[in-house]
């Protein structure tokens, strides 16, 4: 008696992710891909499962740049903290009882 077994592999289906990007980011991304030997879409595959699984993500510098309300708000605060004209809520007591309309 004589016994056969076949693996059958199974590819996964497969679904098309449309980002908007730089061009001279996309082409340099492409160009360093080729130099490692994958495709693009093998590098981004591969960065999504990193994500998903909870691996540190770098953001750029230029993100990290405050916008217009928070450059406002850093200055009002700053205002306030330089003035003495602030309130300091030392304890989880003093946070819970804490009431804003009652210091405006």
């Amino acid at each position: 008696d004589t016994q056969c077994c076949t693996n059958i592999v199974r590819m996964s289906a497969q679904t098309t992710l449309t980002i908007r990007i730089d061009p001279a980011i996309k082409s340099a991304a492409k160009r360093r891909a080729e130099q490692l030997g994958v495709s693009l879409s093998s590098v981004i595959a591969n960065e999504l499962r990193q994500f998903i699984n909870g691996a540190p993500m770098v953001v750029d510098d230029n993100s990290r740049l405050p916008n217009a309300s928070a450059l406002a708000a850093r200055r009002q605060a700053r205002a306030e903290y330089d003035s003495g004209d602030y309130l300091t809520l030392a304890t989880p007591a003093d946070i819970a009882a804490y009431q804003p309309e009652q210091h405006e």
